[in-house]
């Protein structure tokens, strides 16, 4: 049976429907989340623009508090602006160790790192984390800027739905944007508007809000022989919900896919990720539970409720300090007294409290964090970071794999192709762009990204030990005796992998085909400085010869003299 040929409209709204519906089984757990640990983060209607979320369900902000030191703590150990976290190499070490293709690789890694601090990405980043942490799932756009060649847009919890691919990569953004109409106007010209917005803006409501869909999918009219912006391997689409069926605002593409969805840990095959947020939500509103209990118990404590009398109705009491309350005592009443006493044991309300934050950080990975803050401070390494803390990273290391394959292997791979789009103009011209112009050894190679940062160094820093385990071992051999121990080691591939596990930069490490050339310069030198010592010497012997007294009987003669003597024949 043929299928239906949608328009874009059609296609566009029922995918944003049925991304909905699946979206909808997370929607309850993070609306708790956003109540009780980031009440002005997320955005789960159209009309939330602008208007937060009441912040009142939280009374104690602990979990608020720990979700901004994951922040913190990710952004200063995965991506630090103020240190390399990222290196370029190749599936090939030879060629990764080739001169000219090394030096071209740095100069990438430098001009990238610019362009990321150039860009709001640190700004975007620590959003990116806490939503992560708090929510499982994080969004941001990288889309190109004139200025700052790239520019970053997170987009907030609620607000978007995300679809992927058959291998589990999303590749399909569906958000819901509230503009006005003035920017619609600026953005799409008025031409493009339906009959309705552009009636609103003739009536001079420019200000109206509008809500507009978003989408960025596979595209599946792509067709690279077409220059086309439309035809391009993804495809977006902005069209007004409320418009009319041939009303599209705007058709385009991209190259690549401009989301990152990031996500904390994903069960099975779910689109969206669980984090710590949910992981803590139960102790969250225990706590917001026991605050409020403690507050309770210390009112009621200080000021109790009161009985009195009934001939106390309609005169003056008051249980402030100093005041006088008259009354005629009867036979049989208490007089004016407390209804009950609160036996509130206040310490031990706070101690069972402070569990419950314990255990709220532990699950924010507070401890971890402000460890590596406190001892990157004192100036401890990775190494003692990874001995410190190893238990901590071996549950934090399946994350930061899904953080390099969600986000930051896609945020390089997208910076990367734009750069060399922006330079391939350049280059036909023999000129040099945002990127040089790559050795011809790089032709066809594929480039493989490695991670250098605290927390990438700290987990690599474990396989350095058994290096330095060997080293001494071999050395240990060598100073009782046995120097040929050094013959079972190579020294080249110890040295390199150990700057790999450290996150040398690449120029501090001379490649093997350079120090080969080194040793054999220095070995071609000694062995013309040994060839010069031993014509000296044997020139010098056959001055001494020269200069020998052989007038008379002296020491050389009489010693061939006595050779003589000593070599003839015995008699018989």
């Amino acid at each position: 049976m043929e299928m239906l040929k949608e328009t874009v409209r059609q296609s566009v709204m029922r995918r944003k429907a049925a991304l909905e519906q699946e979206r909808s089984y997370f929607l309850a757990d993070w609306k708790e989340l956003s109540d009780f640990i980031t009440p002005r983060a997320a955005r789960f209607l159209q009309s939330d623009k602008n208007k937060p979320r009441r912040a009142n369900r939280a009374i104690n902000n602990m979990a608020t508090l720990a979700a901004r030191t994951l922040a913190g703590g990710m952004g200063a150990g995965v991506t630090n602006p103020a240190r390399p976290w990222f290196r370029m190499t190749t599936n090939d070490p030879e060629l990764a160790d080739y001169g000219p293709v090394k030096t071209w690789l740095y100069i990438v890694e430098s001009r990238m790192r610019e362009i990321f601090i150039r860009s709001n990405l640190y700004n975007v980043l620590p959003n990116i984390y806490a939503n992560m942490g708090v929510y499982g799932t994080a969004c941001m756009l990288e889309l190109e800027d004139p200025i700052d060649v790239v520019r970053f847009y997170p987009v907030a919890t609620g607000s978007y739905s995300l679809g992927q691919s058959h291998r589990l990569a999303v590749d399909t953004l569906v958000r819901t944007l509230s503009m006005s109409v003035r920017q619609l106007v600026d953005r799409f010209t008025l031409e493009r508007l339906s009959k309705s917005t552009q009636g609103l803006y003739k009536s001079r409501l420019g200000d109206q809000q509008v809500e507009v869909v978003h989408i960025i999918e596979p595209n599946p009219n792509a067709d690279e022989n077409r220059l086309e912006a439309k035809y391009k391997r993804f495809r977006s689409v902005y069209l007004e919900t409320g418009g009319s069926e041939g009303d599209i605002l705007s058709e385009s593409g991209f190259d690549d896919f401009p989301a990152f969805a990031p996500r904390w840990d994903v069960t099975d095959d779910d689109t969206y990720g669980n984090g710590p947020g949910l992981l803590a939500l139960g102790d969250v509103k225990g706590l917001q539970l026991e605050e409020k209990r403690k507050y309770q118990a210390l009112d009621k404590k200080i000021s109790p409720p009161m009985t009195a009398p009934s001939s106390m109705i309609n005169k003056d009491a008051s249980i402030m300090a100093g005041a006088i309350s008259y009354y005629d005592q009867m036979q049989g009443t208490q007089g004016f007294t407390p209804a009950y006493q609160v036996n509130l044991n206040l310490n031990e309300l706070v101690a069972d409290m402070e569990r419950v934050e314990e255990r709220i950080n532990k699950a924010f990975f507070v401890d971890l964090f402000l460890m590596m803050a406190n001892d990157r401070r004192s100036g401890t390494t990775a190494r003692e970071v990874e001995e410190l803390s190893q238990e901590r990273l071996m549950q934090l290391g399946p994350v930061l794999q899904r953080i390099d394959e969600d986000l930051l292997d896609p945020l390089i791979d997208r910076t990367f192709n734009i750069m060399v789009r922006k330079s391939e103009p350049f280059w036909k011209m023999g000129q040099s762009g945002l990127l040089p112009v790559p050795p011809p050894e790089l032709s066809e190679m594929q480039l493989k990204i490695e991670y250098i940062s605290v927390m990438a160094q700290a987990q690599k820093m474990v396989g350095t030990q058994s290096v330095e385990r060997l080293t001494s071992f071999v050395a240990n051999l060598a100073a009782q005796g046995q120097p040929q121990a050094w013959d079972k080691i190579e020294l080249d591939a110890i040295i390199d992998n150990y700057a790999d596990s450290a996150g040398s930069p690449p120029t501090l490490v001379v490649p093997t085909a350079t120090a080969n050339k080194i040793r054999a310069e220095r070995a071609a030198a000694q062995q013309k400085q040994a060839a010069m010592e031993q014509a000296m010497a044997a020139a010098q012997g056959a001055k001494t010869l020269s200069q020998a007294d052989t007038s008379g009987e002296n020491m050389l003669t009489a010693l061939s003299g006595a050779g003589a003597l000593t070599q003839q024949p015995t008699a018989q």
